[in-house]
């Protein structure tokens, strides 16, 4: 089994999703399984590697499958060339017959290898460029250039998403977190908004300002079955009044919430008290933060302590800061 180069920051757990993963699905456990058989060592070519897994099914939403699995089996992520690409410096090369000498990649990387065993296998795949809510995403951030690179292959007729990269910096136990194979495309968009409007596979297309003001970010919401969310915008103007945040929920006493804060110009994370109120439509959450502050605030949830990610990903804009904009 790989050494797992950890490509995280602590933003990373509460955007990307880490934590306790479900149980894999007989099929998935299946995939997994197959993937196994074929290491590294023994993947000489893109074409053979192709031939290989291709040859595992002949139901092709289990042939993507595998390939998602023996990508997180095998690979592990490039965190010295996307230091380079952070401050625009040449990186490794992505190229697929490379990335299966090296046995590493950033996510150009690992996209372009899921379409090139894909395009061997005889699946129609293509590799999506956009922007991510990824390691050093804060609420508020605006995006000048695409940052990820992600997948769709069709599966039956139907186009479907993948996103290895983040299936893999999310794995547990060795088992990549499927919450990025295949999800509803509606929920990856909270996170992966593709330069090409098409690839967002929806008849309404949301702009790039649309996906800068949404709070939600990453797969814990979806998973916790969150039905929706007050306030809506992403920027909470302070008064001296409490904050105050509304979830939506079946069963609002089955899930934990805390919160973080980071202020403005800090990498410190602190801990901010909540308190809960349950009623019939799901909870209200009153956060205890001085209104002078600015910065991040992220809404943290989870079934038990030790599974807190983030579902909501707020900035704040603290009143000191309100009134010198004021006199000025």
């Amino acid at each position: 089994m790989k050494t797992k180069h950890i490509l995280v920051t602590i933003v990373l757990l509460l955007i990307a999703g880490f934590g306790h993963a479900a149980q894999p699905t007989t099929l998935q456990k299946k995939a997994l399984s197959y993937a196994a058989r074929f290491p590294l060592s023994q993947a000489t070519t893109v074409e053979g590697l192709g031939r290989t897994l291709g040859s595992v099914s002949q139901d092709q939403y289990t042939q993507a499958l595998t390939v998602y699995c023996w990508l997180s089996q095998n690979l592990s992520y490039d965190r010295s060339s996307y230091e380079s690409w952070k401050v625009n410096e040449p990186m490794a090369s992505q190229d697929p017959e490379t990335i299966l000498r090296r046995g590493t990649a950033v996510c150009a990387g690992y996209a372009a290898l899921f379409t090139a065993i894909c395009d061997e296998i005889g699946l129609s795949s293509t590799v999506i460029t956009g922007y991510a809510k990824g390691a050093s995403y804060q609420a508020g951030n605006h995006f000048f250039k695409t940052n990820h690179a992600w997948n769709a292959v069709m599966i039956d007729g139907n186009w479907a998403l993948i996103d290895a990269t983040w299936g893999d910096c999310c794995a547990q136990n060795g088992i990549p977190d499927f919450f990025y194979f295949c999800p509803e495309p509606s929920q990856l968009l909270t996170s992966h908004l593709p330069s090409d409007s098409k690839w967002q596979l929806r008849d309404y297309p949301w702009s790039l300002k649309t996906f800068e003001s949404n709070p939600v970010s990453g797969d814990q919401y979806f998973k916790l079955e969150v039905q929706g969310y007050a306030p809506k915008a992403i920027q909470m103007n302070r008064t001296s009044a409490p904050l105050t945040i509304k979830l939506l929920h079946q069963d609002p006493s089955s899930i934990l919430v805390w919160a973080s804060f980071v202020p403005q110009n800090s990498k410190e994370y602190l801990h901010i008290p909540v308190h809960k109120v349950v009623n019939d439509r799901g909870m209200e959450l009153t956060v205890d933060l001085d209104p002078t502050l600015s910065g991040t605030l992220s809404i943290l949830a989870g079934v038990d302590w030790s599974d807190q990610h983030g579902i909501l990903h707020y900035q704040v804009i603290g009143t000191s800061k309100i009134q010198t904009a004021m006199v000025q």
